[in-house]
């Protein structure tokens, strides 16, 4: 994520811009995730997306409507959640973008914008945002596996339509997994710390994408715990090989 290369320019309405760099497009329901970078004064007006979506805030501070999301923190949007973000005032916003299904986008004009927000207010349980704050503001649960290695997951969320599930993970120091595989493809991207996969070495600001059924023969913590958010694009179970 903190290097320069991949990134686009995107020209928004009324003459922002934008940036994102695009990592993912999976084959099975669509789904895209990418970086995006929204500099001071950036604001992109009341819209909506036929996807839900979620957005993890890694740096500086995001706001959508009148609340302002810090740094560690991952909110759920539902399919046609209207709303407007951009960066906090002051502030410019890093963050990871993931949506269930193909992207797309519908400006909404002034009445429109009022009227979706009268029926999301009627029906406010099925289309609210859902927020899932930093790391330690919950219970972890302690997951134990065949070999009797140990870590710990929050999860978040799974998606009714695509299956598609986000959660927190926490592999502790000196954590070792053998050969395995998933059944479903999968990412990780690390928030801390450092993990040795198959792949190579993945460190902090890295996103990781593992395709379905990919066997991983090194995975691996240091001698410091690694801490991560795991996105996969259906439900799943870890096979060993």
């Amino acid at each position: 994520m903190y290097d320069r290369e991949g990134w686009t320019v995107r020209d928004d309405r009324d003459g922002c811009r934008s940036e994102y760099k695009p990592m993912i497009n999976d084959t099975l329901n669509g789904a895209v995730i990418w970086f995006s970078h929204y500099p001071e004064g950036y604001w992109k007006p009341d819209h909506r997306h036929n996807c839900a979506h979620g957005i993890y805030v890694i740096d500086g501070a995001l706001q959508m409507g009148e609340s302002v999301f810090k740094p560690e923190t991952f909110i759920w949007n539902p399919a046609g959640y209207p709303c407007g973000h951009g960066a906090a005032p002051g502030k410019e916003c890093h963050f990871l973008f993931v949506a269930n299904r193909p992207f797309d986008i519908e400006f909404l004009g002034e009445e429109e914008s009022r009227r979706e927000r009268v029926i999301q207010e009627l029906n406010k349980k099925e289309n609210q945002l859902r927020v899932f704050p930093a790391f330690d503001s919950e219970v972890w649960c302690e997951k134990e596996e065949p070999i009797g290695s140990r870590f710990y997951a929050k999860p978040l969320l799974i998606d009714h339509e695509t299956g598609m599930t986000v959660e927190y993970i926490r592999f502790p120091a000196d954590f070792e997994r053998p050969a395995h595989r998933y059944t479903c493809a999968y990412g990780l991207y690390i928030i801390r710390g450092r993990l040795v996969t198959s792949f190579g070495v993945c460190t902090k600001g890295d996103f990781i994408w593992f395709p379905p059924r990919y066997v991983n023969e090194r995975f691996r913590t240091d001698d410091e715990e690694c801490l991560a958010l795991m996105i996969t694009n259906r439900q799943y179970n870890v096979v060993m090989v």
